[in-house]
């Protein structure tokens, strides 16, 4: 099935997601969520757009997106502009971006941006740019025809980038470029010698900071493939929850109204059926006065970008140590016992006014190997 497109014209406008009135305002464009997507800027004379100017602070993420912008000397814009106020932690994740002056352009001191799987395909000035933040680039891709073109740009004395697992395919000598910050490589290979990383090519491991380059593997742990992921269960197994409600907080912590409390309605979603169970949630804001027990039978939780909160007024339920999710070992009646639990697409807060401190998003034991139950 062909992925939904997004294609502007001259003269049209997208709209930044943010505004400048008040911390209530800037909250509210946190949890934001692209997916499955193609943004198309290229037609005619469209030199100065950028595709997504994104706003995404703890629960958002692009994912499996593909950015279409003008090519050349005359391409102004950016792919994927992370510039504002605000912007991270983030993850970008399986997206191809092919044309445009700039890739993705970063900044701001905020808790990080996370790139994984990301192509820059023919970017004018470069692919990736910091300014800084810190961002975690795993198994990115770049390669531009254009000379100019200087891969990854960390511009400024507070920035790190950390390159892993990394693919740069152009044969220019001077594809990095750091102001005193720091960029980390681990198992990253330059098609061409890098002077300013020791005249390295091939596989490079090390540290640039500003224009100093030191060699070596033991900066970081080592890098670990993806977690594979097993598939999904048939459509009959799937069990949905209800008792969302479209609550926000107030710029104290706050909420306005009475939350529905969704423990009574997700636990109901996780009755034993005979089989496996894949629990979902469909999009919104559950708000829970105690923690949920997910039985053994239970292999996955589908978030659908949803958010998990602790009620306000709960704290005697969370005492400090207590998970939101605790998932326990022991099988319950006909279904079987599941080896492992995918937890996707689904956030965790408990940052309400009156929530306790020291709680744990996920505990898990595992007795079969005498192992102490542990937070995640």
């Amino acid at each position: 099935m062909q992925q939904p497109q997004v294609r502007t014209f001259p003269l049209a406008r997208l709209h930044r997601s943010y505004d400048s009135v008040g911390w209530n305002r800037w909250s509210r464009r946190f949890p934001q969520y692209y997916e499955n997507l193609t943004i198309d800027v290229s037609v005619g004379g469209n030199y100065g757009a950028t595709a997504l100017a994104y706003l995404g602070n703890n629960v958002g993420a692009v994912r499996n997106v593909t950015i279409i912008g003008p090519s050349g000397s005359s391409a102004l814009g950016t792919g994927i502009d992370m510039t504002l106020p605000k912007v991270g932690p983030a993850l970008i994740e399986n997206v191809k971006i092919t044309g445009f002056k700039k890739g993705i352009d970063v900044a701001n001191l905020e808790a990080g941006v996370t790139l994984e799987h990301i192509s820059f395909i023919n970017q004018y000035s470069g692919a990736l740019f910091n300014a800084d933040n810190l961002v975690t680039a795993n198994q990115i891709d770049v390669n531009s025809v254009y000379p100019s073109s200087v891969a990854v740009t960390n511009s400024t004395s507070s920035g790190y980038v950390i390159l892993n697992n990394s693919l740069f395919d152009q044969t220019q000598a001077g594809l990095i470029s750091d102001t005193n910050g720091a960029i980390s490589f681990s198992n990253t290979r330059f098609v061409a010698a890098q002077s300013n990383l020791g005249g390295s090519s091939g596989i490079v491991n090390g540290k640039l900071v500003g224009s100093t380059w030191t060699p070596g593997s033991g900066f970081m742990f080592a890098p670990t493939d993806d977690t594979p992921v097993p598939p999904y269960d048939p459509q009959a197994q799937w069990q949905g929850a209800s008792g969302a409600s479209a609550w926000w907080l107030n710029t104290d912590g706050t909420i306005t109204g009475t939350p529905t409390d969704a423990l009574s309605h997700i636990n109901a979603a996780l009755t034993c059926h005979g089989t496996n169970v894949t629990m979902y949630l469909p999009h919104g804001i559950y708000y829970i006065s105690a923690p949920i027990t997910i039985p053994s039978y239970v292999d996955r939780i589908v978030g659908m970008d949803s958010t998990i909160r602790i009620l306000p007024g709960s704290n005697a339920n969370f005492p400090a140590g207590a998970p939101i999710f605790d998932v326990v070992s022991n099988s319950s009646g006909s279904c079987p016992y599941s080896n492992t639990l995918v937890i996707e697409r689904l956030g965790f807060d408990g940052s309400p006014a009156g929530s306790p401190f020291g709680i744990f998003a996920v505990r898990a034991d595992a007795p079969t190997l005498g192992i102490s139950r542990e937070p995640l």
